[in-house]
């Protein structure tokens, strides 16, 4: 899956958006001056701290296998 990342450097933030989410558009950080909230991507619900928490909780944590001694 591929993502767009993001640095906005006034905030310090990073933000993450799939790719299939659109090439186009904004990150709204402030409200819409006529409160409209239809459509609006707000920032925070694309914080990269939230998208790699999300991540973390789709796969269970994996211990590595165990190393084996190969005898040639």
């Amino acid at each position: 899956m591929d993502y767009f990342v993001i640095y906005c450097p006034e905030l310090e933030e990073v933000y993450a958006m799939k790719a299939m989410e659109g090439v186009f558009g904004k990150l709204r950080v402030t409200p819409t001056g006529n409160n409209q909230q239809m459509f609006v991507k707000w920032a925070e619900d694309y914080l990269f701290e939230k998208h790699i928490e999300s991540l973390k909780a789709l796969k269970p944590h994996v211990e590595p296998p165990e190393r084996k001694e190969w005898v040639v």
